[in-house]
């Protein structure tokens, strides 16, 4: 008994998901070793968006105020025409002891930028349509690519007073990459079981993708760690951790496709996929100023946390989350038709209003149309 091995995690990869194992893994006091081949928390991505969901993990994890220190919360949002018009302004209540930073997203005809101002460094993105491909078939791009692409857009306004090549200019690292979304059907293999963007991945236009990939590690420990303790040897048998991994999986699929649903219309909206999604980007200003925050609230709160550590200093926000609620497994149990039926999911939330809001701008037109044909 008592050479018996301990039960270990092999946790693959040093990025966002990886690392966030290691801390997890560490507070459940169970034995892991992180594997990487190249440098850990590599310098690839443009910059990365921590929403309440993953910063009340992070908070559990004791590393939040550190990466608070480097971040620059974004006071105001602003959405721009092709030519540089401002057509919508958004501003976000941030600490009074906390810098600012502004982000702009322009949109064009199967286009789109995305600029965000940071402490040292000006984060910017450029979002092409192409045709829809899949793997193996995906190209790899090139620098000369990239700087091809790039030429192409060198006038197009990226605020109210910048075009694009003056921020291409001042480029310290720049990279032409596939935008790749998806959610695979199979989340584990085995004693494999796959995290992150290796098996759930959305587009980056709202900045999700890395605390989506906290959530899951965080679910995944939960579950390891209460096996691990109700076991009589604190080492499940192969059998046991196929079930776990299934509970794992299970519980992440519905919400995991929210996000991406959620990440995928902000992509379709700012790119003018269709007319339809140009429509609702000129339409969504006009809705009450609290509907997108009570949508995203609705997914949020119900943001899962380590069931093993306290949350710090208890931080209380506008709302309450689920486990914070008496109640919640009623309201855990309530929420599964929002989170299963198409019509009540966060894409869908939009449709209802925006389709009374483009009937009635529809109306006016035609209302506009015949006093012009009546004037003639």
């Amino acid at each position: 008994m008592g050479n018996e091995k301990r039960f270990r995690v092999i946790i693959v990869g040093g990025g966002v998901g990886g690392l966030a194992a290691a801390h997890a893994l560490e507070k459940a006091n169970i034995d892991h070793v992180l594997l990487e081949k190249g440098q850990i928390a590599p310098e690839r991505g443009a910059s990365i968006g921590i929403y309440p969901h993953a910063a009340r993990i992070l908070t559990q994890l004791g590393m939040f105020r550190a990466v608070e220190d480097m971040t620059y919360p974004i006071e105001k949002a602003k959405d721009l025409l092709p030519d540089g018009t401002v057509y919508c302004v958004s501003d976000f209540k941030t600490r009074a002891d906390m810098s600012q930073s502004e982000l702009t997203a322009t949109h064009h005809d199967g286009k789109s930028y995305l600029v965000i101002g940071g402490r040292d460094f000006t984060f910017w993105f450029v979002f092409f349509k192409i045709d829809r491909v899949h793997w193996p078939a995906m190209r790899r791009w090139t620098q000369a690519d990239a700087e091809k692409h790039a030429a192409g857009c060198m006038d197009d306004p990226i605020s109210e007073t910048q075009v694009f090549g003056e921020l291409w200019k001042t480029a310290v690292r720049y990279e032409l990459v596939n935008v790749e979304e998806g959610l695979f059907k199979h989340m584990f293999f085995g004693r494999v079981v796959l995290a992150g963007d290796a098996v759930h991945k959305m587009t980056p236009n709202i900045g999700l993708g890395g605390n989506t990939a906290i959530e899951s590690i965080v679910v995944l420990t939960n579950i390891l760690n209460r096996a691990i303790r109700d076991h009589p040897h604190g080492k499940p048998d192969r059998a046991a951790l196929q079930k776990l991994l299934a509970e794992y999986q299970n519980k992440r699929r519905k919400r995991l496709q929210e996000f991406i649903d959620f990440s995928s219309l902000a992509t379709k909206m700012q790119a003018w996929e269709t007319t339809w999604y140009k429509i609702l980007s000129r339409v969504v200003p006009f809705l009450p100023d609290n509907s997108f925050a009570k949508q995203a609230s609705n997914l949020f709160k119900a943001a899962p946390k380590l069931d093993f550590v306290p949350v710090p200093g208890n931080p209380q926000g506008t709302v309450k989350w689920n486990d914070e609620v008496a109640g919640s497994e009623i309201k855990e149990a309530k929420s599964k038709q929002f989170h299963g039926k198409k019509a009540q999911s966060i894409v869908s939330w939009i449709t209802a209003p925006l389709l009374s809001m483009c009937a009635l701008v529809s109306l006016v037109y035609m209302v506009q149309g015949a006093k012009a044909m009546g004037g003639g």
